[in-house]
């Protein structure tokens, strides 16, 4: 579908390292992105996007937890 539809942006939840490679690899997209909580399976939540077509103005990180900002499940309370 990636090749099909040449999109320009790709969101993904928990992908998993060699996906993460796969994209940044063999698909030129660039991404951001960073391990969730202690990174246990090394699951990344990523925005994949294509550097000639777009520029990184800014840049961050956050979780919508309870409390906000910590990276934990709500459900390990």
């Amino acid at each position: 579908l990636v090749e099909k539809y040449q999109p320009d942006l790709i969101g993904t939840q928990e992908g998993a390292p060699d996906q993460i490679e796969f994209f940044t690899s063999n698909m030129s997209f660039a991404s951001l992105g960073e391990c969730a909580g202690e990174c246990k399976w090394n699951e990344r939540n990523s925005i994949f996007y294509k550097p000639e077509r777009w520029e990184v103005l800014e840049n961050t990180t956050f979780a919508l937890s309870d409390p906000p900002g910590v990276y934990r499940s709500s459900r390990d309370r």
